[in-house]
């Protein structure tokens, strides 16, 4: 059993598996956690907290987001009286709010864990996503950015943090809130902007004033696998997170980078999800949040095969890796070449 700094503690949101229901089909929806909790491997490695009767965290919001937007937003909240969506993806109704100020709780939780050093490692397992969420605007199933509020509450311990967002969607919210912030090295792995929402995210958005240079985007094309994104670690993440130093780092976990997530074109195995893991477990401190990933078979076998590769353990699950086209390989090698170069421009870091 892992004791003092080295301990890994893995959290569940309880409300998260009962509130905020879809007014119809929806692939974000309680299912995601609950298959969670019924995991009888994941049952014995995480403990499920009950944050309902600890104080309100809504002021992390006002780190991240703008003032109206989240007293609006809110209110709405608070008033909300039947399921409705807010644009095609993203909905809320009277329980969401619930599952709002539970996820924080337990974020804030999970902060503090850190910042005290009393863990090393602190998984959250919480919904809905949030890395979509930006400023002002929700989208993409994201209503608040509770990620980024996680993360700015770090940066008051901890002065330089590594973010690294694993989902196969680019977090366009995640990044604009820290776009002009040279405190946050944010690392996005996603999915070829050209066809996948949000349709941004290409190497050459890589910040502004202060935080030029300090968004990475590494594009994964369609059909990519778990040797295209060894290449990334290999190549870009790993180098670049040993130049940098940050202190703590936050991992974005989304699942949907799977072959059995009908959201996505990545084909990646549950192998990669433990190789994850262990790069994780090589800096430091960290915070890793749930973010996508909607096959229900996929999510608790990723996130067991994450944690023991965080755990130095042997993973559970395995899955035989299938060869990629050479046009895939063609295309991964003129984006990582875009990514290098501008990591070279702006960070004077040769890769």
């Amino acid at each position: 059993m892992l004791r003092g700094s080295e301990m890994i503690k893995c959290l569940i949101c309880r409300s998260c598996s009962q509130m905020h229901q879809p007014p119809d089909y929806n692939p974000e929806n309680p299912l995601r956690i609950k298959v969670l909790q019924r995991s009888l491997h994941l049952r014995r490695v995480c403990e499920e907290i009950d944050v309902s009767i600890v104080s309100d965290h809504f002021y992390m919001l006002y780190r991240v987001h703008d003032k109206n937007y989240v007293e609006n937003m809110l209110k709405r909240l608070k008033t909300v009286r039947k399921p409705v969506y807010l644009d095609e993806d993203t909905y809320i109704e009277p329980t969401t709010i619930h599952a709002v100020r539970e996820t924080l709780a337990l974020l804030a939780y999970g902060v503090e864990l850190l910042s005290s050093r009393r863990c090393r490692h602190v998984i959250a397992l919480v919904r809905p996503p949030s890395h979509h969420a930006g400023r002002r605007r929700f989208g993409g199933f994201c209503i608040f950015n509770h990620s980024a509020a996680a993360t700015a509450s770090l940066l008051d311990s901890y002065d330089f943090i590594a973010v690294l967002d694993f989902d196969a969607h680019y977090g366009d919210g995640f990044a604009e809130i820290f776009y002009e912030d040279d405190r946050v090295l944010y690392i996005s792995l996603h999915e070829d902007p050209r066809y996948m929402f949000p349709y941004r995210g290409f190497p050459e958005e890589a910040g502004r004033g202060r935080g030029l240079g300090y968004t990475v985007n590494i594009v994964m094309p369609k059909g990519a696998t778990d040797k295209h994104y060894h290449r990334a670690f290999d190549e870009v993440l790993c180098p670049l997170l040993d130049a940098m130093k940050p202190k703590a780092i936050v991992v974005l976990l989304g699942l949907d980078t799977h072959w059995k997530d009908e959201l996505t074109d990545i084909n990646a195995t549950l192998n990669l999800y433990a190789d994850i893991g262990r790069l994780v477990r090589r800096y430091s401190l960290s915070l890793t949040v749930l973010e996508g990933g909607y096959s229900l078979w996929v999510l608790p076998r990723g996130i067991a095969n994450y944690i023991a590769g965080l755990k130095g353990e042997e993973q559970p699950y395995r899955e035989e890796e299938y060869p990629a086209p050479l046009e895939v390989d063609r295309r991964f090698e003129r984006f990582i070449d875009r990514t290098k170069k501008v990591i070279k421009k702006y960070l004077r870091i040769d890769l």
